[in-house]
């Protein structure tokens, strides 16, 4: 789904859009491979560089600008770091959308 009307969805007319509910809200969306808590390392690095293969293949590439992506390249460790970083943004989403658990 795409965001349209200053934010809301077609398909949720009625939910307001993050950015009304999360004061200075920005997304840049991403794509990442990740794998079960507790993978070996050398697993780990074998998935990287193959992934950094695939994103090196021409077509791959070219299908991926085609759709407006950008295939970028960084280390598992680099991933991870950014994930960190987007974790205090997700829990203010989640506890001004009021859900939980239950």
């Amino acid at each position: 789904m795409t965001a349209q009307n200053g934010g809301h969805l077609r398909a949720l007319p009625d939910v307001p859009a993050v950015s009304e509910t999360v004061g200075d809200y920005r997304s840049t969306p991403w794509y990442g491979l990740f794998v079960p808590a507790g993978t070996p390392a050398p697993i780990i690095s074998h998935i990287h560089v193959e992934a950094m293969k695939a994103l090196g293949a021409k077509d791959l590439r070219d299908k991926m600008l085609a759709q407006g992506a950008e295939p970028t390249h960084s280390t598992p460790k680099q991933f991870a770091a950014l994930i960190k970083s987007k974790l205090p943004k997700c829990a203010q989403i989640i506890r001004a959308s009021g859900m939980s658990l239950d």
